[in-house]
């Protein structure tokens, strides 16, 4: 209710924050002025975390889920390429060969893989990774002046497109979508 001052734990990326969370805020201002988020990075802790009510849910791909909870999907995910809008990568359609000959920069948080890492590790990875972040929304800000590379989400690179001076194309590979849920512990279902 918009009297309600209760105080909501998330774990969930800064993907999620920016794509998700960020424009949330927005209308919980109006809707709920007294109600309060901690969001926390997810970590290899958040299972328990989650089974120990330190948090209330979790916003995660559909592979890092556990079977002990309920969960909802809360939306699909595409993830595209993502460069410097001048490298002249973008000046044709993406191939398998231009892609590989940049260089690349990769995500990898709390040792974790991400989905887009696991997936080109899956496919037998030909990248040369020059750059590993330990956030998907420190990447763009890494692109603009280089001529390196990154899978991001679509919404992501969207959000980022309007601030920086990116260029976006479709890989040239399949890529399944991302299913991202978000899962909480049964005593908190009818929140």
């Amino acid at each position: 209710s918009a009297t309600s001052d209760r105080m909501f734990r998330i774990a969930a990326s800064d993907y999620i924050t920016t794509v998700l969370i960020v424009p949330l805020l927005a209308a919980l201002e109006i809707e709920a002025p007294f109600l309060r988020i901690e969001i926390s990075a997810p970590s290899n802790e958040s299972m328990s975390m989650l089974a120990h009510g330190a948090i209330d849910f979790m916003v995660t791909p559909e592979q890092f889920l556990s079977q002990d909870h309920p969960k909802l999907l809360l939306f699909e995910e595409q993830h595209v390429v993502v460069g410097w809008n001048e490298n002249p990568v973008f000046n044709t359609p993406l191939s398998d060969e231009s892609y590989h000959s940049c260089g690349h920069i990769a995500v990898q948080i709390s040792n974790r893989l991400s989905f887009a890492e696991s997936l080109q590790r899956k496919m037998g990875d030909r990248r040369r990774i020059e750059v590993v972040a330990s956030s998907f929304t420190m990447v763009p800000w890494m692109l603009p002046g280089t001529h390196r590379l990154t899978l991001m989400h679509e919404r992501l690179a969207k959000v980022m497109q309007a601030r920086l001076p990116l260029g976006v194309a479709p890989p040239p590979f399949t890529i399944p979508s991302m299913r991202e849920m978000v899962q909480f512990h049964e005593a908190r279902a009818g929140d």
